[in-house]
């Protein structure tokens, strides 16, 4: 994994400011080489926003988190995580 990527996600998931919970990272063998996935939950919608503003705040994390794409999923119906 990009040691960017491994950084930020680290220093997310641990920073207890930020009431972030890492439930899942994977890296794609089949498919599009060189990807990787991870899952944050995180405190609803405004906690997400918290969240981002204190991210993009932080000189550590802001310019790692400029570098690497963003998605917000929404889980189908007979997803176990929700």
């Amino acid at each position: 994994m990009d040691p960017c990527s491994e950084m930020y996600y680290m220093g997310v998931k641990d920073d207890p400011k930020l009431h972030v919970k890492l439930t899942g990272s994977w890296e794609t063998v089949l498919g599009e080489q060189d990807t990787f996935t991870h899952i944050l939950e995180y405190e609803n919608y405004g906690g997400l926003d918290k969240t981002m503003a204190l991210v993009r705040s932080s000189p550590e994390t802001a310019q790692l988190a400029k570098s690497m794409d963003s998605f917000i999923l929404k889980p189908l119906p007979f997803s176990p995580l929700k």
